[in-house]
């Protein structure tokens, strides 16, 4: 009986003593948790509330003296002192020029529209200007926007908005007016402690915008060839594209099937009389017959326009209209076109109607000097112009949106960085602020 209770006992201490040892395995993993700190979240830096750039408020020190010839050649606009252009656009139905001062965060718009008929009223023209439309030009102030008042005045829309963007509230206001075929628009944008020199801007900007008169009619997506020494002027379908570019030098200008081309040169010579212009065209080759003499009048000059057919070198009929002004410096302005066509006289009515991009284009062959012009870099060498093909139902603020990278390259410099720092790298869409 001993011998059993000692041995029961026995099974009891080996299972007491290896419970035990279990728990001394288990509980520190217990204990361990238990006492392991709980961690704290940090508090964010807070990020300091982005400030604008002190207001202008002298304003004689800004000049409206400067003209910018937008690449289409249709119209001009004052860049203002301390606004340097940005990226122009023309959808075909719209011709932008922007402007941007990077120091003031502060950008200009303005642009022509080109109608397919005349408006009857201001108010058909402000129903034009709707919520829907008006968003897509607000698109990049990710903050919002809204429309602040819009009232008729002086024959024109005036619209006032506000838009926010990376915490930083701009003002706008844009001045809308039409005209014939064409509405005109001129929005600035300025940060809203800026409300005076908003106001003054729109009102002595609006006043710049120029439809050049000699081009009123004439397609508005056409691109033009400027030379800042001669003076002399021509517009030309999108299509087509300058081949040869120089300042004072002979301009080619092809229309890229080989079948019309262009040649714009200045020579130091007069024109007296019809027999002296015919003359003029003979000489260009061997070969030409005079088909017809017409005495023509555009802006800046007096000349003729002689139309002439020949053969090349393959036998293969041509036909060719050279334009010749006479400035009044006695440089002889020429512009000498060439249509792989054969018989035609270009002077007609019926070729008016049947070529109309050779004849339309030389129709437009005329001289601008205007003082202080500033020419878009287009018209430079070596430039070639770039056509933005048309939206549907294009308006101006339909056309911002469609110009990505001229709007990126405003209203990102618009953008207040992370670190609070305001950059402005402008260029298109912007508009008022209150009347």
């Amino acid at each position: 009986m001993q011998q059993k209770t000692t041995r029961r006992l026995s099974v009891a201490f080996g299972i007491f003593m290896a419970v035990l040892l279990g728990l001394s395995a288990i509980l520190p993993l217990f204990t361990q948790n238990a006492t392991q700190p709980v961690s704290t979240a940090s508090t964010p830096t807070e990020t300091p509330a982005p400030t604008f750039p002190a207001p202008i408020t002298e304003f004689s020190g800004i000049s409206f003296d400067r003209v910018y010839l937008h690449p289409s050649g249709l119209f001009t606009v004052a860049a203002p002192t301390g606004w340097e252009p940005t990226q122009p656009n023309n959808t075909g139905v719209q011709a932008q020029s922007n402007f941007n001062n990077g120091d003031a965060l502060s950008v200009i718009e303005a642009y022509v529209e080109e109608l397919t008929a005349p408006l009857a009223s201001l108010d058909e023209l402000s129903a034009r200007f709707n919520q829907q439309t008006l968003a897509a030009s607000w698109a990049r102030y990710t903050s919002g926007w809204e429309e602040l008042a819009r009232v008729q005045e002086d024959n024109r829309i005036v619209i006032d908005f506000e838009a926010r963007r990376a915490g930083q509230v701009f003002l706008a206001r844009q001045a809308i007016w039409t005209e014939g075929n064409y509405v005109y628009s001129v929005r600035i944008v300025t940060p809203n402690n800026a409300i005076n020199l908003l106001n003054y801007m729109l009102e002595e900007e609006s006043a710049t915008l120029q439809l050049l008169p000699q081009f009123a009619g004439t397609p508005l997506a056409w691109n033009a060839s400027y030379d800042t020494n001669t003076k002399h002027i021509l517009r030309y379908p999108e299509t087509w594209a300058v081949t040869d570019n120089a300042p004072g030098q002979p301009v080619s200008i092809e229309d890229g099937l080989g079948e019309t081309y262009i040649r714009i040169e200045a020579r130091q010579e007069t024109i007296a009389d019809e027999e002296a212009a015919s003359a003029f065209a003979e000489s260009l080759r061997d070969g030409i017959t005079v088909a017809s003499v017409l005495p023509v009048t555009r802006e800046g000059a007096d000349g003729f326009s002689v139309a002439y057919n020949f053969s090349n070198v393959d036998g293969a009929g041509q036909s060719g209209l050279v334009v010749l002004l006479n400035g009044a410096d006695g440089t002889l302005h020429v512009a000498n076109g060439v249509l792989s066509e054969a018989g035609i006289d270009l002077n007609s009515e019926e070729a008016k109607v049947t070529y109309p991009d050779i004849t339309g284009s030389l129709a437009t062959f005329s001289l601008l000097d205007i003082p202080n012009l500033l020419v878009d870099s287009s018209f430079l060498p070596n430039v070639p112009p770039v056509f933005v093909p048309p939206t549907p139902e294009a308006t101006f603020e339909a056309t911002s949106e469609s110009t990505a990278e001229a709007t990126d390259a405003v209203e990102a410099t618009l953008e207040v960085t992370e670190d609070a720092e305001a950059t402005a790298e402008a260029t298109p869409e912007g508009t008022e602020a209150s009347n």
